[in-house]
């Protein structure tokens, strides 16, 4: 078997015999390998199935909300708790992230790879190490959050989302929000969210991403708006709005000028990632011969490098930004 990088961010290309398989596909960058057998998306977040256009395929798996994202519900195959990618077995596991589809991904040859996708321990689902119970050879896990020292809870943030509605209620409220962000559900306990009916998000709420929360499609802003497009909320401009540390990364002039604007801005900082305690924890748990580090920058990297160096017997991989080699098991 062979793992090696796909793309700076987070996509990661398994091989077996005659089997390539690719576990997510970024949406930032062009992809070092055009052609796989099959893709397997880990969740709906652009920056994990939104290069899946760039490439080509035999078979797609993912949940519903990234098919329709993608346009492709009609061929798309859904995520499996067990199926066959290719000559690889695969089974999934479900993780804690703000996106509830989201899973981990284990593929089976000669050796075995455990793709973590985005993922932290609190949550709906248990810890990903009481999950997991088969030998890892190889971990790829993202390093997002190694420097923060508090878990992150995505249940406990939709409370605060919750609570900011409600202090809001009577204002010009805009939720600016990743398109399939479950938050939405928590969001719709306080009150009705309204999307304009040319929104991107619009695509989403169909979709299901909402997790069918009272979300009405309207022809004029009526508000609390939900939106997943910076510009439009910036148009708007809103008398208050609630945001997504995600978005301060993938649109950060747009966004930090709408905060800086807003006499009420607030930004929900979960995301569901890892810190570097529940990475070491993974890690000792599972106790891979490799662990590869993806998804974060530079000094997150050399953090949880360190860390896992010091404490366990793994050895480390760091395939973040051009870096990054290939493993051969």
């Amino acid at each position: 078997m062979i793992v090696r990088p796909l793309d700076p961010w987070c996509g990661v290309i398994v091989e077996y015999e005659d089997t390539r398989v690719f576990v997510d596909v970024n949406d930032r960058s062009e992809p070092r390998v055009k052609r796989a057998d099959v893709v397997i998306v880990t969740h709906p977040h652009r920056d994990h199935y939104g290069g899946v256009p760039k490439v080509t395929y035999r078979e797609l798996r993912a949940d519903d909300v990234t098919a329709a994202l993608l346009g492709l519900e009609d061929t798309a195959r859904r995520m499996r708790r067990y199926f066959e990618a290719g000559l690889l077995d695969a089974r999934t596991y479900p993780v804690n992230h703000m996106c509830p589809e989201a899973r981990a991904v284990l593929l089976h040859g000669d050796a075995t790879v455990l793709v973590t996708g985005d993922w932290c321990a609190l949550g709906e689902h248990p810890p990903l190490w009481e999950s997991v119970d088969d030998d890892v050879d190889v971990l790829v896990t993202e390093c997002t959050r190694a420097l923060d020292r508090e878990p992150d809870d995505p249940e406990a943030e939709a409370h605060t989302l919750q609570r900011l509605l409600e202090t809001h209620r009577d204002g010009r409220t805009v939720l600016l929000l990743n398109d399939v962000n479950p938050l939405v559900e928590a969001a719709s306990e306080v009150e009705t969210l309204h999307v304009l009916r040319d929104d991107p998000a619009v695509r989403a709420v169909e979709a299901g991403a909402h997790g069918g929360a009272d979300v009405v499609l309207v022809e004029e802003p009526r508000y609390p708006l939900l939106t997943s497009d910076p510009g439009r909320a910036l148009e708007l401009r809103p008398h208050t709005v609630i945001t997504e540390r995600w978005f301060l990364y993938r649109d950060e002039e747009t966004v930090g000028e709408l905060l800086r604007g807003t006499p009420h801005a607030y930004v929900v900082s979960g995301t569901g990632h890892a810190t570097l305690g529940e990475i070491v924890r993974l890690v000792e748990e599972l106790k891979p011969r490799h662990t590869v580090l993806r998804h974060g920058g530079n000094q997150t990297a050399t953090t949880a490098r360190r860390a896992l160096e010091r404490t366990t017997d793994t050895e480390v991989h760091v395939w973040v930004g051009r870096k990054g080699g290939k493993l051969t098991l």
